[in-house]
């Protein structure tokens, strides 16, 4: 079983956690997102997922083995690239990056 993380509780959010959550061999265990309102939202509607404010102590969490970046373009890179030298699988939402470059190291690095 993967244990799979979405970053960014917003608008696309809440559809990941959900497809996540019917997908076979995918637990849906952590959401991250800076916005304690929208943790508390996680909370209610998925108790049993954890919820966390910071990225850093969501990626050092055995139990998480892949991250779903859903937040800001702006953001997508340098999560992405947390996500990936901690050693975890990494879906980002489109856009990819905000420039090829961006993409092109992410790439590499995975």
């Amino acid at each position: 079983m993967m244990g799979m993380a979405v970053v960014g509780y917003g608008y696309w959010g809440p559809n990941l956690v959900r497809n996540f959550s019917q997908a076979t061999g995918v637990s849906v265990v952590a959401v991250c997102d800076q916005r304690p309102e929208q943790l508390a939202v996680a909370q209610r509607a998925h108790p049993s997922i954890r919820a966390f404010d910071d990225i850093e102590l969501l990626l050092v969490d055995s139990e998480v083995d892949a991250v779903a970046i859903a937040t800001p373009v702006s953001t997508h890179f340098p999560l992405a690239l947390k996500a990936l030298k901690a050693g975890k699988h990494v879906l980002v939402e489109k856009p990819f990056t905000a420039t090829v470059a961006q993409g092109e190291e992410l790439i590499a690095v995975a």
